[in-house]
């Protein structure tokens, strides 16, 4: 598969996952978004958008992932680095800690 054929399967599953979370269907935005991260996996608003729909269905480890992802590509990245206290709280409360 060529550059330019990755680039716009890449951009064609970011579509649906946009259009997914239009329709309120997270699950399937997630998918897609996945999907997506395959084939640019250091997209790092790919990312991003990922978290939040992680948060929005009560998985925090999976979004805490995300953002460590994220930080580990952009450690300056402010919205990554601000959600990481959040996520520690929730992460370590599911653990019993």
């Amino acid at each position: 598969q060529s550059e330019r054929e990755s680039e716009l399967d890449f951009i064609a599953f970011s579509d649906l996952g946009l259009a997914y979370r239009k329709l309120k269907k997270p699950v399937d935005a997630i998918a897609a978004y996945r999907q997506a991260l395959n084939i640019k996996p250091h997209d790092v608003n790919t990312l991003y958008t990922l978290q939040y729909l992680y948060r929005g269905q009560g998985r925090y480890e999976d979004a805490y992932a995300a953002v460590r992802e994220i930080l580990n590509l952009q450690p300056e990245h402010s919205g990554a680095r601000s959600l990481v206290p959040y996520l520690q709280r929730n992460v370590s409360g599911k653990n019993g800690g």
